[in-house]
């Protein structure tokens, strides 16, 4: 996330664009509509795919329900399991669930037959979430909105505030593929920091491959810009 005083900052250098342009369209290579960008290499089919929880992702059925009168299932377990590692499985939904089929789900029997299956649950999505990170590296940002990369933005607008979320597809090279808004702001600032985004890099993700290796693979994950 870049934070309000980061960002002041970085616009405080800048204060002398406000009298000129502000580049808002997408750079050359990539392609716009009214809330997404996107570069040729892109699967839009699934690089705009809903993340917001694990029911759309498509990897779980419903969240389950507890009943204080009947003992839960393994299943029921493993359901809720993946409910709190949400935000693990936004990085790479697939990989992610396989990851917690092989690791994970086997050992939600146990948690099922304990005698507070409530009381048992934090540890044991803690220790799902390290058997899932043993195997799974989700991206990690490489070049900083604000320090590494400018986010210009006009000297008119500088007094709102604000709060822009984009979701961004990552490719196995670290690059940005797609960038979705999941909130915006003034529309200018929208595009400011849809334009920055195209210069970030990142670690790719990367999933264990055989007994030693590495793998680099496409992810996703989130950019956040706050004012005010």
């Amino acid at each position: 996330m870049l934070s309000a005083a980061l960002l002041a900052a970085a616009l405080a250098m800048l204060a002398g664009c406000g009298g000129s342009s502000v580049e808002t369209s997408p750079p050359e290579g990539w392609q716009a509509d009214s809330t997404r960008w996107w570069t040729a290499e892109a699967d839009t089919a699934s690089a705009f795919r809903d993340l917001s929880t694990i029911e759309a992702m498509g990897v779980s059925g419903q969240a389950p329900v507890f009943s204080a009168n009947a003992d839960p299932t393994a299943e029921q377990v493993a359901l809720a399991a993946k409910q709190d590692l949400e935000k693990l499985y936004r990085k790479a939904p697939e990989t992610v669930d396989s990851l917690f089929a092989e690791h994970v789900a086997p050992r939600a029997g146990k948690i099922a037959s304990a005698p507070n299956v409530q009381d048992s649950m934090d540890a044991f999505v803690k220790r799902s979430h390290d058997r899932i990170t043993d195997h799974f590296y989700p991206p990690v940002q490489k070049l900083q909105l604000g320090e590494d990369i400018p986010v210009p933005y006009p000297d008119s607008l500088r007094s709102q505030g604000g709060s822009v979320w984009m979701q961004v597809r990552v490719s196995a090279q670290g690059e940005p593929r797609a960038i979705k808004m999941i909130e915006g702001a003034h529309p200018v600032l929208n595009d400011v920091v849809r334009r920055a985004i195209t210069q970030m890099r990142w670690e790719p993700a990367r999933v264990r491959s055989g007994n030693y290796g590495w793998r680099d693979i496409p992810s996703w994950t989130w950019v956040n810009v706050s004012l005010g």
